[in-house]
């Protein structure tokens, strides 16, 4: 999987957790839904199924086709000496700072770790034990080590098979029943294990350090957790306004932020929900908490559903996980018919030998499915390394099936990483990847050459060329310049290819255009990450229609006093206009009234990194009666 590929997958999972920890949020607070215990389970479930939503969804496949036209862009240098690569790109940059971003929250989660150990072996152990600590140890069935801490400032608990709770140098000047109340939530923390899903959702915190839903979500957890210890306190104690009266006592003193993970007996910023919770005395039947649970989980599958839609998580189709290293271009991978007809896809391993200049000289396969071993091995015998790659190479193919295709499956054509993209392998008629090369012009008067081009080229491939061609913008053009530069480039690549083409400038004086094209079938993943086609919303595609004629009502229809919304699935091309298009909804009599109609639609081009692709989307007509 390219990076491109990653980071995109990244920002879609990431729009598929903000929508549904948006409506899973909203929805109980519609349906007031206020009972701590039943919140924290859901919850906690709301979470899982963010972080098994990949699991959980089927990964978005380019589909296979037959045939691709696609033009090549020729890059125009200036010099033959190619600029050496100043620092990262910027979707590097991106992946360095979530990397690094993760590791720096781990790092404060170790830390924090290690102060609570500190913090443990600090305390001033408190013995003997208030009676009160004695009476709960045998109802609650816990037997913690207990301590006093004069580095925190309020009670915390921590600890799985030994757990220990830390109380403030203060504990013990407070009221018997605020004492009673803060030993028995702690008691509770520990009967429950609450220690250990606070260290797991601080991992995932870790994880998503960058999601703001994720923050908020943890957030709400870890304060339903504590109203949920408060009833169960108030459930032991049976004095609701002595544990109050222990909160306000503790919230009281001077409360510090500490980088320990560990429950807390209070944070400042929940002590307004917790105390209003406790008085208001939330009650709900277990009938309408199902039922209302019932329907918040309704609405979550459809948020869900429409997130996967909108935000789909694309998996390679054919990727080379292994034997990239130094690899200057690759001919396409095709995928064999009767292996997609047959199911049939797998990993081919096929191990190559290199001569000095790095072409693959022979190759054969070492493992993998044997419908898929010849296409393997056909597509890197024309593969080209650099000089400096080792022989043999070791290169590793996992072929993936594709998607089901309305249109027919055959070869792959360029698609890396998962995304369409890349360029057709092959010359045909002359036309290189859908670019026809200049013709060689003689070289019959004097004149400087003014630019250097170079077509189908990989950034290694024109990197290693760096220093090998002869001449550079400025020079003059010799009667030997065009043999001089092939052989030169030839050196480098047997597959590449010198033209030479004149036109006269403004002062009347000859200048010449050097464009050198790779000439071999060849794939990369520069090129995959441009999309062909990329799916928009409706809403935001509407906004581009620049033309839609009048909407003819069926007459048939109209005497039925049928109305409703017809929805369409549409593929719109680069140029706007209407190139695919059927009915996924709506009255029979209406849907061949909203075909004529939208097949006349024409939209605004959609750009992509300031390039036209088409784009699939979603129409909505509406056929509405007037009264």
């Amino acid at each position: 999987m390219t990076l491109h590929l990653w980071l995109s997958d990244l920002v879609n999972y990431s729009a598929q957790i903000a929508a549904i920890i948006a409506i899973g949020s909203l929805a109980p607070w519609l349906l007031r839904v206020r009972r701590p215990d039943a919140m924290l389970a859901y919850r906690q479930l709301l979470l899982a199924a963010c972080l098994l939503l990949p699991f959980l969804q089927s990964w978005k496949r380019p589909a296979i086709e037959s045939s691709s036209e696609e033009s090549i862009e020729a890059t125009t240098i200036t010099s033959a000496t190619l600029p050496a690569r100043h620092g990262p790109t910027l979707e590097e940059t991106a992946a360095f700072l979530l990397c690094a971003g993760i590791l720096a929250r781990f790092c404060w989660l170790a830390i924090g770790l290690l102060r609570l150990r500190s913090h443990q072996h600090r305390a001033e152990r408190l013995t003997p034990l208030p009676p009160v600590f004695e009476d709960l140890q045998w109802s609650l069935g816990v037997r913690p080590t207990i301590g006093l801490s004069t580095e925190v400032s309020g009670p915390v608990t921590f600890g799985i098979r030994d757990p220990v709770i830390l109380l403030p140098a203060r504990f013990l000047e407070m009221p018997a029943g605020a004492q009673e109340a803060i030993a028995c939530h702690e008691m509770a923390h520990i009967r429950r294990g609450d220690w250990t899903y606070t260290i797991l959702e601080e991992i995932i915190r870790a994880l998503f350090w960058f999601h703001p839903c994720v923050w908020w979500l943890l957030g709400q957890i870890q304060l339903t957790r504590e109203q949920a210890v408060d009833g169960e306190v108030i459930a032991i104690t049976a004095s609701r306004e002595q544990y109050i009266s222990a909160l306000l006592a503790v919230a009281r003193g001077r409360l510090q932020p500490d980088l320990a993970p560990a429950p807390s007996f209070l944070q400042r910023s929940h002590l307004s929900q917790r105390v209003a919770l406790l008085l208001k005395e939330v009650s709900m039947s277990k009938q309408r908490l199902l039922s209302s649970l019932a329907a918040i989980c309704g609405a979550l599958l459809v948020t869900a559903r429409l997130a996967v839609f909108y935000f789909p998580i694309n998996s390679p189709a054919q990727e080379v996980v292994k034997g990239e290293a130094n690899l200057l271009h690759r001919a396409p991978l095709e995928y064999p018919a009767d292996a997609i007809e047959k199911g049939i896809q797998g990993t081919v391993i096929v191990e190559a030998k290199l001569n000095e200049r790095g072409v693959v000289t022979d190759a054969h396969v070492v493992s993998g499915p044997d419908p898929l071993r010849k296409a393997a091995l056909k597509s890197v015998l024309e593969w080209h390394y650099s000089a400096q790659a080792q022989s043999p190479v070791e290169v590793a193919i996992d072929f993936k099936l594709p998607l089901k295709s309305s249109r027919p499956q055959g070869v792959i054509g360029g698609v890396i990483g998962g995304v369409p993209g890349g360029v057709i392998g092959g010359v045909t008629g002359g036309v290189i990847g859908g670019v026809r090369p200049a013709p060689a012009a003689p070289v019959a008067e004097s004149g400087r050459l003014k630019g250097i081009q170079f077509t189908r080229m990989t950034t290694p491939l024109m990197e290693a060329l760096t220093g090998h061609i002869p001449v550079q913008a400025g020079d003059e053009i010799q009667a030997d310049t065009l043999s001089r530069v092939r052989q030169a480039v030839r050196d480098v690549d047997e597959h590449l290819d010198v033209r030479l083409s004149r036109s006269m400038n403004t002062e009347g004086q000859w200048e010449y255009a050097l464009q050198i094209v790779n000439t071999a079938p060849m794939e990369t993943a520069d090129s995959a990450a441009s999309p062909r086609r990329i799916r928009v919303g409706a809403n935001v595609q509407q906004a581009n229609l620049i033309y839609s004629p009048k909407l003819a009502y069926p007459p048939l229809a109209k005497q039925a006093r049928i109305q409703g919304v017809v929805r369409l699935n549409a593929v719109v091309s680069k140029e706007g206009t209407v190139e695919n298009l059927d009915a996924a909804s709506g009255h029979p009599l209406l849907v061949p009234a909203a075909l004529d109609a939208v097949r006349q639609w024409v939209y605004r081009p959609t750009l992509l990194n300031g390039e036209p692709v088409e784009v699939v989307t979603v129409v909505d007509v509406n056929f509405t009666l007037l009264e």
